[in-house]
């Protein structure tokens, strides 16, 4: 007994260091409120590593950025997506996206509570989210009214999301979105 006491508290904090290291990504992008210029987020967004742009579209006054996190400890998956949208040059819309493996739901789901855990401890309010279309399935939460001023962003909303249910294909998906210009029950997830 005296030798598993030791051995339970190293894994015990141990956990506990890596759930604080993996939210970190998380915690700098829910920190990016709407409004902020092209070039404050681009500053931002350099201290989240190993972190590549694929993509910046310019149509009319709305520019699309992609960038792709080559490892997401917080999310997961095949492959981690930032999605930012910016109007006018200020930002409108952001979400971090991972792509799952039908296999690898189980993955999903572990990191879908990690998460989930994380927004419950720093949001006061959480409404549970659920749609269905032909092609797709979204389960998620709502949350609102942050408990700390680092967190600008009044609404955030996290799901996952099954593509092509019922076929025996499909991916699933895990999504966080933390700024939206679009009202929260009009999102096709």
């Amino acid at each position: 007994m005296k030798t598993l006491f030791p051995i339970l508290f190293f894994l015990l904090t141990g956990m506990g260091a890596a759930a604080q290291r993996n939210m970190k990504e998380i915690t700098q992008l829910v920190s990016l409120k709407s409004g902020l210029s092209k070039q404050a987020v681009a500053d931002s967004l350099k201290n989240i590593k190993p972190l590549s742009i694929l993509s910046d579209r310019t149509m009319g006054n709305k520019t699309v950025i992609t960038c792709r996190l080559a490892k997401s400890e917080a999310m997961g998956g095949r492959e981690a997506m930032i999605y930012l949208t910016f109007l006018n040059g200020l930002l409108s819309d952001g979400y971090l996206q991972a792509t799952f493996k039908r296999a690898d739901f189980y993955d999903l789901e572990d990191n879908f509570k990690w998460i989930r855990t994380y927004l419950n401890e720093n949001w006061e309010k959480e409404k549970e989210k659920k749609t269905a279309s032909a092609n797709l399935v979204s389960t998620g939460y709502e949350y609102s009214k942050a408990k700390h001023d680092f967190q600008k962003n009044a609404n955030i909303n996290l799901q996952y999301i099954y593509s092509k249910p019922g076929k025996g294909e499909g991916v699933y998906m895990l999504r966080l979105g933390w700024i939206s210009s679009i009202p929260a029950e009009n999102i096709l997830y």
